[in-house]
């Protein structure tokens, strides 16, 4: 947590707020979510906060007189139970593979259905390992040191990890929602978030194909995230990239590898598009799978 007065580096992002007094912090750069007139502002990554005249009302991420630069950017957890519409949604022609079951708590490290198109030009579903693990890597432990769960949006093409997977390797990730954790005075609170407009609904990811050590070929993905809109910026930054689904024929079709037309298809969700509601706290607990996660508990 950095006091009044302090600068983010340029490569930073995060939210930053001003104080319940209404000041800001001249030369600041990051992300802004706040409220002026009664309404809800956000401006874009390493914007200059003191370029934002008057602030009432700060982001529920305030504390009096301090920044708070948020560091977890990454999609957490979500959910997948209506497996029994995925073949239809997704025009599965060998439908659903034995072993698919429906979780309200997908975390990282665990085997989950996603849809890719093969050798043969088949649309299939496939489950593979959440934490991408590049082709040439000796071990996994690079998943828990870089994080390879998700990859930026804006890094998908610059970053060795991701180049080859981007314009070759596409894959839809199904989800009925996911979590994110808010940061407050009283510790991390989970939010339950979909789309208002698909209740099952598909998320833009990339995979690869990695033989381990004993020579066990593996399937692993990654989630390609992006700047958070209006509403979920108050909770995190990033949030998923959630693809339209007109978007998803290209995402999947392998002759398709230009960067404009992939970006086209990494866009935030549209403001006010999203349901976000209080979740269990129980969700914290990667151990546990039952619908009640997606629920909040009775005060």
């Amino acid at each position: 947590m950095a006091p009044v007065g302090a600068s983010f580096a340029d490569d930073q992002e995060g939210i930053a707020t001003g104080s319940r007094r209404g000041r800001v912090v001249p030369g600041t750069f990051a992300s802004f979510v706040g409220t002026k007139e009664g309404g809800l502002l956000l401006c874009g990554n390493k914007v200059r906060i003191d370029l934002i005249k008057s602030i009432k009302n700060s982001s529920l991420l305030l504390i009096t007189d301090e920044i708070r630069y948020n560091t977890d950017n990454m999609s957490e957890r979500y959910t997948l139970f209506e497996i029994e519409k995925l073949r239809d949604r997704f025009k599965l022609p060998n439908g659903v593979p034995p072993g698919v079951k429906k979780s309200y708590n997908i975390s990282p490290t665990q085997l989950s259905p996603v849809v890719i198109t093969n050798s043969d030009g088949v649309v299939e579903l496939k489950r593979m390992k959440w934490g991408f693990i590049p082709h040439r890597a000796k071990d996994t432990n690079g998943v828990f040191r870089y994080k390879t769960y998700d990859a930026k949006s804006e890094d998908v093409f610059e970053k060795v990890t991701w180049q080859h997977a981007i314009r070759n390797s596409r894959c839809l990730i199904p989800a009925n929602g996911y979590y994110e954790w808010q940061k407050t005075p009283d510790g991390k609170r989970p939010f339950y978030i979909k789309p208002k407009d698909q209740d099952l609904f598909s998320i833009a990811g990339i995979y690869s194909s990695w033989t381990d050590p004993e020579g066990v070929e593996w399937g692993t993905y990654a989630v390609v995230t992006v700047v958070s809109n209006v509403e979920m910026a108050t909770i995190n930054p990033r949030m998923p990239v959630i693809l339209r689904p007109e978007d998803e024929a290209t995402w999947l079709d392998p002759a398709v590898d230009d960067y404009s037309s992939l970006y086209d298809c990494m866009r935030t969700y549209p403001d006010g598009m999203l349901q976000i509601k209080m979740a269990n706290p129980e969700v914290n607990s990667m151990k546990l799978n039952k619908p009640e996660l997606i629920i909040p508990l009775a005060r």
